[in-house]
């Protein structure tokens, strides 16, 4: 039997690595391309810059006029943080029968504000990174997204979809335990 007890922990554990892989991975925007003699790649810590193939790694500026990347960390360390509340919370539920109900909508909570927290972050980077404000243009200007906004992007969906399936069976009269996705 697949529980949504079992789906809410996965999604939620799943969730958390992309969202962790997303912060740790430098390159969430790129300018220059690989042919070329520079090609910056732009992370939320760390900066990699790579010219005629040598690579140096660079902690991400994060002063001045770039100050925006204060943000950005902010809101996607808050997410991976409440991710990982809610996933221990729903797990304490699980052998606490107690309180589980009140522990679950707690978990639905964190996991939709966790989402909401990620899109933000996502949003102020990718913003601020197009040059898209009224300041003049950036280095980062023309260049594109690269896969590890991509796995916090994947993390705030999983985080959604997490909220809605738990917030969905906690609508039923059944206790979730006893519920299955798949019973008729």
């Amino acid at each position: 039997m697949f529980s949504i007890d079992l789906t809410a922990v996965l999604l939620g554990s799943i969730a958390l690595a992309c969202q962790l892989g997303g912060l740790l991975v430098p390159g969430w925007w790129v300018v220059g391309e690989p042919g070329e003699n520079r090609t910056v790649h732009y992370g939320i810590w760390t900066t990699i810059v790579c010219e005629q193939g040598s690579c140096e790694e660079r902690e991400t500026d994060a002063s001045g006029r770039n100050a925006w990347i204060q943000v950005t960390k902010v809101f996607e360390v808050v997410a991976a943080v409440l991710v990982a509340v809610a996933v221990t919370l729903y797990a304490v539920g699980l052998f606490k029968a107690s309180g589980a109900h009140v522990l679950n909508r707690l978990f639905v909570c964190l996991m939709a504000i966790a989402g909401t927290s990620i899109v933000i972050g996502i949003a102020v980077f990718a913003k601020k990174s197009a040059g898209l404000a009224r300041y003049p243009k950036r280095e980062t200007s023309g260049g594109k997204v690269d896969w590890p906004i991509g796995l916090s992007a994947a993390a705030a969906i999983l985080c959604f979809l997490d909220a809605l399936a738990v917030g969905l069976f906690l609508r039923t009269s059944k206790s979730l335990s006893e519920s299955n996705l798949f019973d008729s």
